[in-house]
């Protein structure tokens, strides 16, 4: 399956330069990052789970699937089986590590395959995989998304399916707002704000002094935050990192996937539940019937609109060899 002519990415250690985020971003995540997922305050709580119905449909009869930015598994532990292997990716060691634990306590171990690599410098042979799917937006977060749809193709055997979603730009434009928090990257403590602009998902992270961090009390949830910068923090002159992510309109990502080779492109909206509801109760109505809900929005996916979605979910053929 590994492609011994192809660079051994699994091994690289500086990873920050495959992605728009750094590796030591997720890195950061893993511990908590399960939890975040399940708490129904989170958007993910609906459109991950709604992307998994989705990929459940497309793993139908795989013997060997191709999972991109796998995380800490939280997907792959849903479809991993005894009758389908997955071979899971990501290029976050700390995130393996966790689904790794993850996929041992489900019993699943030796139904996953997990390995350190690139999403867009894929360590596999031609024509390995009759799946290629992710949960997580990867293709929002790929360096060179065009890298990734042609590396998807490539190791796809003919006739093999593809289905990744990713963030939505209509949806996207419609947020505003900016969030103002503390992260803790790799032993040292970042002042973020995160905001939406010109199609993108922007992180501007200052790297805080450890004399500011010992004067002060230091608050503002990973996923919360304030909605202004504190008062008693100067920015003039820190060092900064800047990270992002991409928005898709609908009609962009099919035409990137057309462009690597791909046929019968579609698409679904996820999350459309996610945003615009005012009244309280009703929120709370499909908070605690997640389960149910999804499965009806999934039924009804044409009747919604793309331009609602938060994400989308893409699903494509490979049909002849490139």
């Amino acid at each position: 399956m590994v492609n011994n002519n192809r660079p051994a990415y699994q091994l690289y250690e500086g990873l920050g330069l495959v992605a728009y985020f750094p590796a030591k971003h997720w890195d950061s995540e893993a511990d908590k990052w399960d939890a975040t997922v399940a708490n129904k305050s989170f958007p993910h709580y609906f459109y991950y789970y709604e992307a998994d119905l989705y990929i459940a449909d497309l793993l139908e009869n795989s013997r060997l699937a191709l999972e991109l930015g796998a995380g800490t598994c939280g997907s792959t532990v849903k479809h991993a089986s005894k009758d389908g292997r997955i071979v899971a990716i990501d290029y976050s060691r700390r995130m393996l590590e966790a689904g790794r634990n993850k996929l041992r306590t489900a019993g699943l171990s030796d139904c996953v395959d997990l390995v350190l690599a690139d999403i867009c410098s894929l360590p596999f042979r031609d024509l390995c995989f009759d799946r290629v799917f992710s949960r997580g937006v990867a293709l929002s977060y790929a360096r060179d998304p065009k890298r990734l749809a042609s590396e998807s193709h490539r190791v796809l055997q003919t006739k093999g399916r593809l289905g990744l979603d990713f963030m939505n730009r209509a949806s996207a434009n419609k947020v505003k707002r900016k969030i103002c928090r503390f992260e803790q990257l790799n032993d040292r403590l970042y002042y973020v704000e995160r905001f939406n602009e010109n199609g993108k998902q922007r992180r501007i992270g200052y790297m805080v002094p450890k004399e500011t961090i010992a004067s002060h009390r230091i608050e503002g949830a990973v996923f919360g935050g304030f909605e202004s910068k504190p008062d008693w923090l100067r920015l003039d002159g820190l060092p900064r990192e800047e990270w992002w992510a991409v928005f898709y309109a609908p009609t962009e990502a099919r035409r990137l996937l057309r462009s690597a080779g791909f046929k019968e492109i579609k698409l679904y909206p996820l999350g459309c539940f996610t945003r615009g509801i005012r009244k309280p109760e009703v929120s709370r109505f499909l908070m605690d019937n997640r389960d149910q809900i999804s499965k009806i929005q999934k039924e009804l996916a044409q009747i919604f609109r793309l331009d609602q979605a938060v994400h989308i979910f893409v699903t494509a053929h490979r049909e002849r060899k490139m």
